[in-house]
């Protein structure tokens, strides 16, 4: 008898079952689910499948299925691995919670909407999968104005993220665009790569993820912006982070108390970084600002506070490579100086692209060692750029093209320091022949309201050009000096300001700085 009642059970699991469309049988443990069109909903426990949910290790959903019902495969307690069609475009409520045994998870870039608890208590989830699309959202759905969970009690380690998360919410319900820093999920996830469609990583997307140690992120770099809290407290994320060329904004606290990493590079399309976005990263040492000679980086505040955005950090390297804003963009306060006040730092390397470097910039930062400047023409500095440091009095060595030594020497506060040296051999600058020269030459008045008499006792004047602090050409006396008592010149169509009158002469040239009044 129990021998004819287990053949009649192994015949009955055996057998092709039919729901309206959907048919479906039990055959060696494996699930299969085929036909056209949806799975119903069901209740929990409700499937017609639930009775042998204890002998069920993997579910086959074949293609043409276009939903999974709600609760489908709620309790399939043994299940390990589950395949999903690419012809499935939602996945419904509960449809595979507690499914304690899967392993691992693919879902199919077909899937518009993953509704709430749709992934909850797979206790075993070790590695989920989001193929890449390039267009469209996907969407896990919440309730009224609570976006989750979907992934509540998973122990996510490696997860790859092919495509957006929408964020918006839709007909009433709210949508879930971080669900995986859920609970406990922040703890576990150790590996995130991002594809090469994904366009933003939204706000909290891994907020106080603590264990992820390794952040990839696409080649095709595709990536515009970095959410508010995205990596906030991911402090095992170790060595460099280079964000990707193409992102344009980096969000408040994006990478906040990432207290590993230890070298940035911020590419030169980041237009714009928001609040407290490094704090706290307290051993990065080294930061590079990509070089661009066109537009300023905006360090983003709130209202009238600027900053900070780099808080206790501990940066002792820093190459700046492009101008940064001072002026309030929509309302909100720009941090020129995110640097100020870093006791740590100790180099820093001015990039050819730099013009200006704001008052305060590197105030209070007593333990440079070394500048590097690469511009030919000397950055615009203020009183305060460099208040602190010590200059003359530390004499710290100012590295540059020795060619300019002069433009430097006599450029505003520029002037203040003292050693000059050779970029390629660190060796002082050399006497060049304008300081040979330039103790011939006098110049008065200094300051002038238009007259300029340029006298010389020795060397034959052949030309003089005169620049503006941008080192833009205003005026150029090309005649020779015919009288021994030297050239007079007017520049009272210049406007108020500080100039340059290059001297050229029959053996060099010599710079001059006067001020017009």
């Amino acid at each position: 008898m129990r021998k004819t009642l287990f053949l009649l059970s192994v015949l009955l699991l055996s057998m092709t079952n039919v729901i309206g469309a959907i048919t479906w049988n039990i055959e060696n443990g494996t699930l299969t689910i085929s036909g056209t069109g949806a799975i119903d909903n069901y209740n929990a426990g409700g499937a017609p499948w639930y009775p042998q949910q204890n002998i069920i290790t993997s579910i086959v959903i074949q293609d043409g299925v276009t939903r999974i019902g709600n609760n489908a495969f709620n309790g399939c307690q043994f299940c390990i691995s589950v395949i999903i069609p690419s012809s499935i475009t939602e996945i419904g409520e509960a449809a595979f919670k507690s499914c304690g045994s899967l392993l691992s998870l693919f879902i199919p870039n077909s899937i518009l909407k993953i509704e709430r608890n749709a992934f909850n208590d797979c206790l075993n989830l070790k590695t989920v999968e989001i193929e890449e699309k390039c267009t469209g959202n996907l969407r896990f759905v919440g309730i009224s104005n609570t976006p989750g969970p979907h992934f509540e009690n998973c122990k996510i380690e490696t997860l790859f993220l092919g495509r957006d998360l929408e964020t918006e919410k839709i007909d009433g319900a709210a949508s879930n665009g971080s669900p995986f820093s859920e609970n406990p999920n922040k703890i576990y996830l150790k590996t995130v790569t991002i594809g090469d469609c994904v366009k933003k990583i939204n706000d909290y997307s891994f907020n106080d993820c603590k264990n992820l140690e390794l952040l990839t992120f696409g080649k095709e770099e595709k990536l515009e912006r970095i959410g508010s809290f995205a990596f906030n407290g991911c402090s095992s994320l170790v060595g460099a982070l280079n964000i990707p060329q193409e992102v344009e904004k980096i969000g408040e606290c994006a990478f906040k108390s990432c207290s590993s990493l230890t070298s940035l590079i911020i590419p030169n399309s980041v237009l714009e970084i928001g609040r407290n976005a490094f704090s706290d990263c307290q051993n990065l040492k080294t930061v590079r600002i990509d070089d661009k000679c066109t537009g300023k980086l905006t360090f983003v505040g709130i209202s009238n506070t600027p900053g900070p955005h780099f808080e206790n950090c501990k940066i002792e390297t820093l190459y700046l490579g492009r101008d940064l804003e001072t002026e309030k963009v929509n309302g909100a306060a720009s941090n020129g100086s995110p640097f100020s006040n870093n006791t740590y730092l100790k180099l820093i390397i001015i990039g050819d692209c730099v013009k200006e470097i704001n008052d305060y910039s590197f105030y209070n930062c007593t333990d440079i060692t070394q500048i590097t400047s690469y511009p030919t023409t000397p950055p615009k500095i203020y009183e305060h750029t460099f208040s602190g440091v010590g200059k003359s009095v530390h004499n710290i060595p100012v590295l540059i093209d020795c060619y300019y030594q002069s433009t430097y020497k006599t450029a505003e506060h520029w002037s203040e320091f003292t050693n000059y040296r050779s970029i390629d051999t660190q060796e002082q600058c050399e006497l060049g022949i304008e300081d040979i020269i330039s103790p011939q030459f006098v110049i008065y008045p200094n300051p002038t309201t238009g007259e300029l008499i340029i006298e010389n006792e020795k060397w034959r004047i052949e030309g003089i050009r005169i620049f503006d602090v941008y080192g833009r050409e205003q005026k150029t006396e090309k005649r020779k000096q015919e009288e021994e008592n030297g050239i007079q010149i007017d520049i009272s169509e210049l406007s108020t300001g500080i100039y340059f009158v290059r001297i050229s002469t029959e053996v060099g040239e010599v710079v001059r700085k006067i001020v017009k009044k």
